[in-house]
């Protein structure tokens, strides 16, 4: 902040075209639908059945949580708790959320990956190219590694947390050797990493920025791997200095930049603060995946 003209940053910000920012401020709340179609994916092939309701409902409190709590750790804390007392087990409860985290995860790699040619000709093109897929191949192989757990653990199985684990990997399969649940879950990821490339593209627009969406969905989603450490509390900071850098790419300038950032920070925050209403008003009980459950084994469902 030091290094900018915050004045004109202000001023800037002021003059916004408020129709396109108000359109990158309804693509970012779009998001919550979305993550709450990929936890749906993935608890279904879990048996979990949970209704869109209640993942939606769920998913923006989690959403809310995560402005006060590094990356998205506090989010998902919570998630588990309330899916928790729902009705699912503990174990299940957990297994459905590190599991959309790591669909997640899968869906930008994947975007990355595929965006990757795109990226811009510069210096250090070979450099970030060799990174992305050194990425990759550490995402497939923390992969097959979590779905192989229950298979290296062995005879140990009696262990509790032993236990555990090889039955989380087993959730792991379940999710992504199944073509209908992998492609709804991880097909979900990517489709909001496209989401919030098109926001940060329409926001650029508002405040007259030269960036064409072909970048915006090359270049997000390197940010996002930043923001991926939790050592900063909702990415602030870290989503500053990445934009920065991965616009630099571009030819955008470092004002420019940073006002970009710092707008999709604020329009993040005021597009989850419902979630803390939601949370108020939200008594989640054992009856709301019962009644589901139910419901899904009716012949006229």
């Amino acid at each position: 902040m030091s290094k900018v003209d915050v004045g004109g940053i202000l001023r800037r910000a002021a003059a916004a075209d408020l129709f396109f920012a108000g359109l990158s401020t309804a693509m970012v709340m779009g998001q919550v639908i979305i993550a709450s179609w990929r936890w749906m994916a993935v608890t279904r092939a879990l048996d979990g059945r949970v209704p869109f309701g209640l993942s939606f409902r769920l998913t923006y409190i989690g959403q809310f949580f995560n402005l006060i709590l590094p990356s998205t750790v506090g989010g998902d804390a919570v998630r588990i708790w309330m899916i928790w007392k729902s009705g699912m087990t503990p174990m299940a409860a957990g297994a459905s959320v590190l599991i959309d985290r790591l669909t997640a995860v899968l869906g930008l790699i994947v975007t990355v990956v595929v965006t990757q040619p795109f990226l811009p000709d510069m210096p250090q093109s070979g450099l970030l190219g060799l990174t992305v897929w050194a990425l990759a191949v550490a995402a497939v192989s923390g992969t097959v590694l979590a779905m192989s757990v229950d298979k290296l653990i062995g005879g140990h199985r009696n262990h509790r947390i032993f236990s555990a684990l090889a039955e989380l990997s087993r959730d792991v399969r379940a999710v992504l050797l199944s073509p209908r649940h992998a492609l709804g879950s991880i097909g979900c990821g990517i489709l909001g990493q496209i989401n919030l490339s098109y926001s940060l593209f329409f926001l650029a627009l508002s405040l007259g920025i030269p960036l064409k969406p072909i970048e915006c969905l090359v270049l997000w989603p390197l940010v996002v791997l930043v923001l991926l450490l939790p050592v900063s509390i909702s990415g602030w900071g870290m989503r500053e200095g990445a934009m920065v850098v991965a616009l630099g790419l571009v030819g955008i300038d470092a004002d420019s930049a940073l006002l970009l950032s710092l707008l999709t920070g604020l329009i993040g925050t005021v597009a989850a603060l419902p979630g803390g209403i939601i949370w108020l008003l939200t008594d989640v009980s054992r009856s709301d995946t019962t009644q589901t459950a139910e419901a899904l084994s009716s012949p006229d469902t």
